[in-house]
């Protein structure tokens, strides 16, 4: 696994070196050679995050505080933010992020939950263009952590098309079955507890803890993913923690664009212990954080300044009341916060899996020449921060590479430094992030 991991660093560095006329996500100038990321990983003492994503797959090298890089300078004005002095362990951490599969297997309750059935009866696959549905590319997806001998599947919310027990048991199942020695975790989407037009003149969210309750509790009785009931009466359902060897993988329940006090206290605890340790968060809806895209609407974001009754356009379509006219809680926005205090370089979250946002993902939602990778991944962490900088690795030519056994163009790639949102494609069009956390340590000459 070592030689496969400098191998790819290389390759990234060598076609980096062969164009200097590459395409720049946001974060950095278009006449930036790299020398600052140079000098930021050269003289960081913290911990440090680095990155190499694509659409599907991102790769993460995390070095604990008293790891660095201590490369000398390079002849080329060109700088692989991953070249670094120390090694990975042996064996990395793999995580397939799987969110927003949208599973239904009838129309359980008409006309509550017509529409949603009609739009996800059928789908198309995002690579292939192939007609297919939620419940094949589920199965297939599944097939695939099992290829790719995964740790952990994190099942990142609306899993299912609206509460039904029948399609809960189903996917379950198929759990059970494909993927029978792979534990997962899992957090709800708005989807899978709202139900449209069946609570007129309650609040938007009123159906969600009942659902968690009942139609969801077998997913959480048979994650991973636990959480102290001393901590509250959310414990293990709006949070939880599993730990993977040495990454700790959390969740935080978002489906309804908020982030309770209970909630924000939970994960102030848990990401204040270990610093030597990396941390992964599973959320359900992108945090609204400064690196976010700027044409992303409310409804996609959570913390969006702009959220509340006068932004809410789907409250009709989805018969449900409108959301709040106050906006957002003030323990969503400590929240935002908190993650941003503890992102790497500052702190020990690396990676941040988030989905809700579907066909966006493939959308230039910026600059045209910017990488398609990077349109929708974020810096969690502050740009002034050294060891904080996103950038692209590949040139816009003809190099292709190959991704989910498909041909993809060579610039959508990215790397960065320091701790990533990243927003995962629908599953219910074949999308899934494999995540790949590997822990550095000293080289030895």
């Amino acid at each position: 696994m070592i030689t496969f991991y400098i191998a790819l660093l290389a390759a990234v560095a060598v076609q980096a070196v062969q164009d200097t006329t590459r395409s720049i996500p946001t974060g950095l100038r278009p006449d930036d050679d790299g020398s600052d990321l140079k000098a930021a990983t050269e003289s960081h003492q913290g911990a440090m995050a680095s990155h190499i994503f694509s659409p599907y797959t991102a790769e993460v090298l995390w070095s604990p505080p008293g790891v660095h890089s201590r490369k000398s300078p390079s002849s080329s004005s060109q700088y692989s933010l991953l070249e670094t002095d120390s090694v990975p362990e042996e064996k990395p951490v793999r995580i397939l992020h799987v969110t927003d599969n949208h599973i239904s297997l009838e129309d359980t309750d008409p006309p509550h939950t017509t529409r949603m059935y009609s739009a996800f009866f059928q789908t198309s696959d995002f690579l292939s263009k192939n007609r297919t549905s939620p419940k094949d590319e589920f199965t297939m997806l599944l097939r695939k952590a099992k290829k790719e001998k995964v740790d952990l599947i994190a099942l990142g919310g609306d899993l299912i098309n609206f509460p039904s027990p029948k399609t809960v048991s189903w996917a379950l199942l198929q759990l059970q079955t494909e993927v029978p020695d792979i534990p997962f975790i899992y957090t709800a989407g708005n989807h899978d507890w709202l139900e449209e037009g069946n609570e007129p003149g309650k609040q938007y969210d009123s159906a969600r803890i009942s659902q968690l309750d009942t139609t969801l509790r077998p997913l959480f009785e048979k994650s991973a993913a636990r959480a102290d009931p001393a901590a509250g009466p959310g414990a293990s359902r709006l949070y939880g923690k599993t730990s993977v060897r040495g990454v700790d993988v959390y969740f935080v329940d978002n489906s309804n664009h908020q982030v309770t006090e209970e909630q924000l206290n939970y994960m102030k605890g848990q990401l204040e212990r270990d610093g030597s340790k990396p941390a992964v968060l599973l959320l359900h809806i992108p945090l609204k954080l400064p690196s976010t895209p700027s044409t992303l609407q409310p409804k996609y974001l959570c913390g969006h300044p702009g959220w509340g009754a006068d932004t809410d356009e789907n409250s009709l379509c989805e018969m449900r009341p409108r959301w709040p006219k106050e906006g957002n809680s003030r323990s969503t926005m400590a929240f935002i916060d908190l993650v941003q205090k503890h992102s790497a370089p500052a702190g020990r979250l690396t990676a941040l899996l988030t989905g809700h946002v579907h066909k966006d993902f493939t959308a230039k939602l910026e600059d045209a020449n910017f990488p398609n990778a990077a349109n929708l991944t974020a810096l969690s962490c502050g740009k002034e921060q050294m060891g904080c900088k996103m950038q692209a690795t590949m040139e816009s030519g003809s190099a292709m590479m190959q991704t989910a056994g498909q041909q993809m163009p060579r610039f959508d790639a990215g790397e960065a430094m320091g701790a990533l949102q990243y927003t995962t494609l629908d599953a219910a069009e074949g999308g899934y992030r494999l995540l790949t956390v590997r822990t550095a340590r000293p080289l030895v000459y």
